[in-house]
């Protein structure tokens, strides 16, 4: 038989001799050992390494640890206080005063009339927490009522006497107490009157125990006998205590005391109730200097770090006029706290994409306007005319885009100049390959028409009570037959058949008006067109589609156009009534129409459409194609 091992020895050592197996659940099974936990470590653990770091500082000699103190502010001491017994007895002990006393010197504060701690002083003004709660990093301090309160407790523990919420909030408050006694809100604390709260507001629970003290003090029951008049002694305490200085409060001193009240007031609670008030608005005074000096410190801060940063960004070749409007109000920018190593390189990675987006915005405005000043000049190409002005279509070509995203600084003019030739070279591309998309969608409307023609069916798209008997013009020789016929016109030939031939007729999808192809290619072209900021490249100036910037014409649209245009060069301009040119001089809108041919006409109105006219001329291309009723 094996022999057991000390293990097991021990086990059944260990077990009661009275122990009936069969009362357990399991009887048949015997519990292993558990192997010892090991013994988790202690926060004494953690702090016997931190008394090894400190004791470098607790073994300072006193007079050394005192001369250190001695040059600290109170917001300084009072973290000493916290920080270890030692501490905390050099600034807590009998000899502290002198320390407290030079470090509030030091910030400016002043010495209260009616005294604190010098820890309690401290923490009023440099402490964290509120002094009603447990929250960490909350509350601020109420110099009137001498403690440090949150938003929370604010809200929770305080109530006014004029709101809704705070009279339902003091009803409340006394539903299980005897009602609040008159002088109760002329004796408990009050805050101080803010932009963050317009009335004073009290600490429920110091207003029911104030209320108690005054009705064991001065019963209720009994004010006419021990107040005397009680209206007069509220009005006499109110006078007392509604000034900034005694002295604003009242011009005579009082030489017979006649109630209880008044006697105690004089005797226990005025001299703290002035030194208090003395003591808040002093301290109010030092808060506010110490924000406004902490607002120029931060603006000297912010000050600092735009500078650094604008330097950075000079060093890496982004030039003044590329940090626009975002980049200044970005967050990062604008932070009060001076930039280091650490921090510039998520300031970088911010900013950096605002300034080349800029920098691509800058060089694009600049393209523009060197190519609409090109388009101008004589030794333009013959299709500058028609180059889209829109950014969008603009952006999509490869060598403005690549322009536009060169590394580096590089002089506007000099980027232009190097890019000028290949710009050009397609706007020119895009611009003939829409010219050309033009003639065969005339010469698909051309088919329709004569076919239209051929089948008797022409009079019928233009409805009047004579036959119509448009003629369909012949196409010319430049155009192509069909779609695999390669378009082989100069620019000079498409210039012309844009603007003469009387099959160059379109309408513009965007606003319905019928022009020339030379003026409805130019429309979309430019920066007056409903869709010029949002059109595509892909749908700029192509013809069929229907979309924005497209440009339309048919067999039916070709024969009613034909038609209006014989209707109207048979038709007699009617001068303007003269009652109109009265108005017209009377409101002085001569300006308008400088010239008497430019001015309005009226013109037949023909059974297809509706049609009006600026001059002659330009008759046609303003037709506006409408449905019929």
């Amino acid at each position: 038989m094996p022999r057991a091992s000390k293990t097991a020895t021990r086990t059944r050592a260990a077990v009661s001799p009275s122990f009936d197996g069969d009362d357990a659940p399991h009887a048949d099974q015997v519990d292993e050992p558990q192997p010892k936990p090991k013994k988790a470590r202690t926060a004494g653990a953690r702090v016997k390494g931190r008394r090894g770091a400190m004791s470098a500082f607790t073994n300072i000699p006193l007079d050394l640890l005192y001369d250190i103190c001695a040059n600290l502010e109170p917001r300084d001491l009072l973290a000493l206080s916290t920080t270890s017994k030692v501490f905390r007895s050099v600034v807590t002990g009998a000899a502290s005063a002198p320390l407290w006393v030079a470090a509030r010197k030091r910030v400016g504060l002043p010495e209260l009339a009616h005294p604190m701690t010098d820890l309690q002083y401290a923490h009023l003004l440099f402490g964290k927490g509120c002094s009603f709660c447990t929250r960490k990093n909350a509350g601020k301090p109420e110099v009137f009522y001498r403690a440090r309160i949150c938003t929370a407790c604010m809200k929770d523990k305080f109530a006014d006497t004029i709101s809704d919420q705070g009279v339902r909030a003091f009803a409340e408050a006394f539903k299980d107490h005897k009602k609040m006694h008159p002088f109760t809100l002329l004796v408990a604390n009050q805050t101080a009157v803010e932009p963050r709260r317009d009335v004073p507001h009290y600490r429920l629970e110091e207003v029911i125990r104030v209320s108690a003290d005054l009705h064991s003090r001065f019963p209720e029951s009994s004010f006419s006998s021990s107040l005397g008049h009680g209206s007069d002694s509220f009005f006499f305490i109110f006078t007392r205590t509604s000034g900034k200085r005694r002295s604003q409060a009242i011009h005579t001193e009082v030489t017979e005391k006649s109630t209880p009240f008044e006697r105690w007031w004089f005797a226990e609670r005025e001299d703290k109730f002035w030194a208090q008030q003395e003591d808040g608005f002093k301290l109010s005074e030092w808060i506010i200097k110490q924000k406004i000096a902490q607002a120029v410190t931060k603006e000297d801060l912010r000050k600092a770090r735009r500078e650094e940063i604008r330097r950075r960004f000079k060093d890496q070749g982004f030039q003044p006029d590329e940090f626009n409007l975002d980049f200044h109000r970005h967050s990062l920018f604008n932070k009060p706290e001076l930039l280091t190593e650490r921090t510039w390189t998520t300031v970088e990675a911010a900013l950096k994409p605002i300034l080349l987006a800029s920098r691509s915005t800058c060089r694009r405005r600049f393209f523009q306007e060197q190519l609409a000043t090109y388009q101008v000049q004589p030794v333009a190409s013959l299709l500058a005319a028609y180059y889209p002005s829109s950014a969008t279509v603009l952006s999509a070509l490869p060598t403005w885009q690549a322009a536009c995203n060169v590394d580096g600084f590089v002089e506007l003019d000099e980027l232009w100049a190097s890019h000028k030739d290949a710009i050009v070279g397609e706007l020119d591309v895009l611009v003939r390959s829409r010219i050309e998309g033009m003639l065969r969608a005339v010469g698909k409307a051309h088919a329709d028409a004569v076919s239209a023609q051929e089948r008797g069916e022409a009079d019928e798209l233009v409805p009047d009570a004579e036959p119509a008997s448009v003629e369909v013009p012949a196409l010319p020789a430049l155009m192509p037959r069909s779609d695999d016929e390669p378009v082989t016109a100069t620019d000079a030939q498409l210039v012309a058949f844009l603007a003469d031939d009387p099959l160059s007729k379109f309408v513009n999808s965007c606003c319905t008006i019928v022009r020339d192809g030379s003026s409805a290619l130019k429309h979309v072209a430019s920066s007056t067109c409903a869709v010029f900021k949002r059109v595509e490249a892909t749908e700029w100036a192509v013809c069929g589609g229907g979309g924005p910037g497209n440009l339309e014409i048919d067999g039916k649209i070709l024969i009613r156009l034909l038609y209006l245009r014989r209707l109207l060069d048979s038709t007699q301009l009617v001068p303007q009534d003269a009652e109109i040119e009265k108005a017209i001089m009377t409101h002085k809108l001569d300006a308008i129409y400088p010239r008497v041919e430019d001015r309005m006409t009226k013109v037949p109105k023909c059974n297809c459409g509706l049609y009006s006219a600026t001059t002659a001329k330009d008759l046609l291309p303003q037709i506006r194609l409408r449905s019929r009723a």
